[in-house]
């Protein structure tokens, strides 16, 4: 490349000594690459920013930047146990970074805290450090007002995952958040098709010059995708982007009451590497670009960590940020993982 992408730019301009570049998924979809989890090198680290999620668990690096399309920063820091932040839809450049859907495309980061991952979005951003880092005395201040949500896959998560975030919730009562738990609306639930519709027309329409000059290159996984959204009619497609704005209008008032709504972060551990894992649980805030951040607060049946997933109102992302340092103030944390020693 010719130039730096605006996101490495900024953080050096910030500072940061960029020290390479991470591994992710082929073309930021499912196919993962080598990358296994520091936790369980059996298991996968999530992607598609899979690199980024596993060096800050690790402890390679403080700061890690990636991307999300679906559940691309969520899921793989929920499944390596580390802080993961996206903001709303927009607040990060995305100049210089391979597209696949670009009504769906942003930054994300990731770091051991949620002070760490705020520092980095407010040098991503170009802007002050007070517009986006709660103040020291964030986790002594005002108590959160904040909800719970079970979605309509609720049954098929893990048991595991369920009980994390149950544990959460009553967590943060006893540390005196009124939490309630409240449903979903349904046009919020039922946004999985509709954004699998728009990311898959999308990603076949942005990545139609790669396929055309290296589609044997590509995995079957990316092909088989990338022809479904070729498949995606007009009609289709102006139907999705419409549910889509029906769900963001929802959104703006059902969140109104809250600071913060806790889900959680992913089906259950990490699975074995030969996927990413399911971004189910990230696929209906991604679909309407609310902030989003993933808290570890558990471990799993096997050791590995658990998370919740807290979302904020689309614009507020320092009001989730603080909201989240109040919350993390007050959750068990899984701990690092227990790296293997190095041969001699």
């Amino acid at each position: 490349p010719t130039e730096d992408a605006a996101a490495v730019t900024a953080l050096r301009t910030a500072g940061a000594w960029v020290l390479g570049k991470t591994v992710t998924a082929e073309l930021a979809y499912f196919f993962p690459g080598p990358t296994t989890n520091p936790w369980d090198i059996s298991r996968t680290p999530g992607g598609s920013s899979m690199g980024s999620a596993a060096a800050v668990a690790a402890g390679l690096v403080p700061l890690a930047i990636g991307t999300q399309t679906n559940g691309s920063v969520i899921r793989p820091a929920a499944f390596c146990g580390v802080v993961g932040f996206k903001p709303t839809l927009g607040r990060l450049s995305m100049d210089g970074c391979l597209p696949f859907s670009p009504s769906n495309d942003q930054g994300g980061l990731f770091a051991r805290n949620v002070d760490g991952v705020a520092r980095g979005a407010a040098a991503w951003a170009g802007e002050p450090e007070s517009q986006w880092v709660p103040t020291s005395d964030a986790a002594r201040g005002a108590v959160p007002r904040v909800a719970a949500v079970r979605t309509s896959d609720w049954a098929e998560l893990d048991q595991a995952a369920r009980d994390a975030t149950e544990g959460a919730v009553e967590t943060l009562r006893r540390a005196g958040v009124s939490v309630e738990w409240i449903d979903c609306p349904t046009d919020i639930d039922a946004l999985l098709p509709v954004h699998r519709t728009i990311m898959s027309r999308e990603g076949a329409n942005t990545l139609a010059p790669v396929r055309a000059a290296h589609d044997d290159r590509l995995s079957s996984t990316l092909r088989a995708y990338l022809d479904e959204g070729a498949r995606v009619t007009d009609d289709a497609f102006e139907a999705a982007r419409t549910a889509r704005r029906h769900a963001i209008a929802t959104i703006a008032t059902w969140m109104r009451p809250y600071d913060a709504v806790v889900t959680p972060a992913a089906p259950g551990e990490a699975p074995t590497p030969e996927t990413t894992g399911d971004p189910r649980c990230q696929t209906r805030w991604q679909s309407v670009g609310a902030p989003t951040l993933c808290l570890p607060c558990a471990r799993g049946p096997h050791g590995l960590p658990l998370a919740i997933q807290i979302v904020g109102q689309l614009g507020a992302d320092a009001r989730l940020l603080r909201a989240a340092a109040w919350i993390e103030a007050r959750l068990p944390h899984p701990g690092r993982p227990v790296l293997p020693a190095r041969n001699p």
